[in-house]
Order: structure tokens, then C-alpha cells, then sequence
């Protein structure tokens, strides 16, 4: 994830250099993510099909040549803007195969108990990584070239093909793969349907995903609002991704994460946000780009914690895809149109608007909640019938896999989450 995080502050400082222009930082975003929102439905299937360490050890490998080739690319004087959206879109591709299967793998390498504490770790470490990729990325265009930062982040590939390798599939707990059967997309959408929880976190993370386009707005922010260089974006970019950290492992202290926490998280990182957009001191950008950092990943990370542990084991690596698709699909859609607005009416304004829809989704779920006002009706949280339960566990058993603890049926909703297997 470091290379990965490098390479996407590399290729934005690329573009906007040849550029100049916030439609094409938008365009690049939207190269990269869009994939995600195309083929992660299919990689929730191939994380509960296969075998998911050998699948990420051919992600891995195709990174590795993707990488290579961008740095030779990188070498020409101008390279096309064009060819970079294209590699863009072959990134996304894979991250969007690459996401579902490696977050659905975390809560394989544990013990159900410790199953929120691993997801909130490995939030960590992805924010973790958002620090490294983004200040070394920075740090070697400055330095050594475009070009070399790419080749930086074939090493990466290199290093996690190495650890994939060494991990023994005979320590994993993972279930067995589940048959191939027609419908199973189709199955998990009713699932999250008529689960309350699901559909509330994942709304909230769609309706949320307009403020995280932090690779188009600032760059913008940065040379047209403080009237610095482009590259001094990495310095913002790193304190926000310190901040990442710090909310990461917030969550992952956390043995309960609810509704009510992450609509609290939206209300404060939109308030981080609208702040930043108001701010016109490059100093006081800096605490600023890090509150939002705590808030906004403490957010993401908590609202995978809650979508983990409402699935069904068996649906769990489709229903996460569906998180990827409602986050980084959505920073996909809106990036082109956060990137245009914050050249029309200013990085300002355009900044200030992204906090204002995490205001609005945080007034929209607390709405949802008791206590608040009345729930809309596809949305207000549904009784799974014990008999669907058992359709669903049925189908998705692989050929002669006996009944273990998890195939207790459940009287509710509430005790299939109290579950001591999760």
C-alpha cells in the first residue's frame, strides 16, 4: 500500500504539472477508481470462491509489471496524459479486485474475538502506509524524478509477493470456498437490503465519499490558494495521513462500533473539512489537514468495521466489495466534478462544499437512528427470516462441508451479531 500511495501522489503531481488543471486531476481519479465500481461485485466472488492468498499473489504480480512500465513511460520528456489515464485505469483494476479480497483475508488471521480489532489495525496500517507513500512520493519527484518514484513502488510489489509467499495457508481460518451457484450477487443485495445496519453505513459511506478526493483538491488548494509550489502539497498530504493513523487506531481500540459513532465522525471531519476550506494561513493548514485525517479515516475505518461484522461469513467478501464500490466508487464519480469546481469557483468554495454533503449525511443517518426522525422506509432495519438464513448458508456450503459452530440458525438479527464465531 505504501507503493501504491506513492504512485498515486507521484502520478497527480505528474499530471498537474503537464496540465495545469483540475479537470485532468479529476479525470486521472477517475481513471484510477472508477474499475472499482465496474468489477468489485466480481471481486467479493472471487474472495469467496477461491483461495485468496494465491489470488493476491497474481495481483501482487501484475502490479509489479504495471509498475515497471509506467516508470519507463515516466522517462519520455512529455509523456501523454493519455497513456497515464490508461495506467491509471489498469491500477484501479486491480486495486478494485485486490481491496475485497485482502480486507476479507484480515478476519482469517485471527480469532473471531479479535476480528474488530484486526479490521481496525489493518485500517492502521493502510493509513500508515498513506504517510509513507505520500511524503516519499513527494520526496523522490523532488529528488531523483518521476520515473525513479515509479520504480520505487516495483520494489513494494516485490517485498508483499515475498510476504504472501511466506504466510501458510494451514494458519488461516478460512472458510471452505463456496460453489459456484448462480445468483450469489443477487443474494447478497437482499442480505444487505434487509439489514438495516448495512444499508445505513454503506449510504453514509457513498454520501461521505465526496470529501475524500484529497489527490484532486489539494494540489489545487496549495497553488492556487496559498500560492505554493505543487510539491509542498505532500507536506499537508502527510499531515492529514498522520492524523489518518491516529484515527485508525482510534477505532481499533474500539470493541463496539455503532451507527451512532460514525455519524458523530461525519459531522466533525465535515467540519475539519469546511474549516480547511476557510483557512488562509498555510501554517494553520497543517493541524487542520490532521484533524481531518483523524476524523475521515477513524470514519472509513469504523464504517468497515460495521459492515465486517454484520455479514455473514459466507457473503462476507461480496458485501465488502459493495463498501469499495460505495467509497472509492464514489471518489471516482465525483472526482472530475470536485476537480471542475474547485477550478470554476475556487479550491475554497469547492473545499467547503465537500464538507458540507458529510454535514448533511451525518444529519441524514442520525435521522435514521431511534431517537431521531422517523426512519425512511427502505431503510428502517428489517427481521431476516430464519428460513431465508438457512437458503442462503445452504447454497453457499461447499459439497459435503459439515454443519459447524456458524451454522447455528439464529432466532434474529441480533443474536446472528452476537454470535461468538464473529
Amino acid at each position: 500500500m505504501t507503493g501504491s500511495w506513492l504512485t498515486v501522489i507521484a502520478q497527480s503531481l505528474l499530471v498537474y504539472e503537464l496540465t495545469s488543471s483540475g479537470v485532468a486531476l479529476g479525470v486521472i481519479g477517475a481513471c484510477q477508481f472508477l474499475p472499482v465500481i465496474f468489477f468489485s461485485s466480481w471481486a467479493g466472488l472471487v474472495a469467496d470462491r477461491y483461495d485468496k492468498r494465491y489470488t493476491l499473489l497474481l495481483l501482487q504480480a501484475a502490479g509489479l509489471v504495471q509498475s515497471v512500465a509506467l516508470a519507463l513511460v515516466a522517462t519520455m520528456d512529455r509523456p501523454p496524459v493519455a497513456v497515464l489515464c490508461v495506467f491509471a485505469a489498469l491500477r484501479g483494476t486491480t486495486a478494485a479486485f485486490d481491496l475485497p479480497i485482502r480486507r476479507s483475508m484480515v478476519v482469517e488471521t485471527v480469532p473471531p474475538r479479535l476480528a474488530s480489532n484486526a479490521i481496525g489495525l489493518n485500517s492502521a496500517v493502510m493509513a500508515s502506509s498513506l504517510v509513507c507513500g505520500s511524503a516519499i512520493g513527494g520526496a523522490l519527484v523532488a529528488l531523483v524524478g518521476f520515473s525513479m518514484a515509479f520504480l520505487t513502488n516495483s520494489a513494494t510489489y516485490v517485498v508483499a509477493l515475498v510476504t504472501l509467499w511466506r504466510i501458510r495457508s494451514a494458519d488461516l481460518r478460512a472458510p471452505e470456498p463456496m460453489p459456484r451457484r448462480r445468483g450469489q450477487i443477487g443474494d447478497s443485495i437482499s442480505f444487505i437490503r434487509k439489514t438495516g445496519d448495512l444499508r445505513i453505513a454503506l449510504t453514509l459511506t457513498a454520501l461521505t465519499g465526496f470529501a475524500y478526493n484529497f489527490p484532486v483538491v489539494l494540489p489545487i488548494l496549495v497553488s492556487d490558494g496559498f500560492g505554493r509550489s505543487t510539491t509542498s502539497f505532500t507536506y499537508i498530504y502527510s499531515a492529514l495521513s498522520v492524523g489518518s493513523v491516529c484515527g485508525a487506531l482510534t477505532i481499533a481500540r474500539r470493541t463496539v462500533v455503532d451507527l451512532r459513532l460514525l455519524a458523530r465522525l461525519a459531522a466533525a471531519f465535515g467540519v475539519a473539512t469546511i474549516a480547511l476550506g476557510l483557512n488562509s494561513a498555510f501554517l494553520l493548514a497543517f493541524p487542520i489537514a490532521t484533524s481531518m485525517g483523524i476524523t475521515g479515516y477513524a470514519l472509513l475505518a469504523g464504517s468497515i468495521s460495521v459492515i465486517q461484522t454484520n455479514s455473514e461469513p459466507s457473503m462476507r467478501g461480496r458485501i465488502v466489495s459493495f463498501h469499495s464500490i460505495a467509497s472509492i466508487g464514489t471518489w471516482a464519480v465525483t472526482a472530475p466534478f470536485v476537480g471542475w469546481l474547485c477550478e470554476a469557483a475556487g479550491p475554497r468554495i469547492g473545499i467547503s462544499a465537500t464538507g458540507a454533503t458529510c454535514l448533511l449525511a451525518a444529519t441524514w443517518t442520525r435521522a435514521q437512528l431511534p431517537g431521531g426522525a422517523p426512519v425512511a422506509g427502505w431503510l428502517r432495519p428489517r427481521s431476516i427470516p430464519t428460513s431465508r438464513l438457512r437458503r442462503w448458508r445452504r447454497a453457499d456450503r461447499a459439497p459435503g462441508e459439515g454443519v459447524g459452530a456458524c451454522s447455528a440458525m439464529p432466532r434474529s438479527r441480533a443474536d446472528a451479531r452476537d454470535c461468538p464465531c464473529r
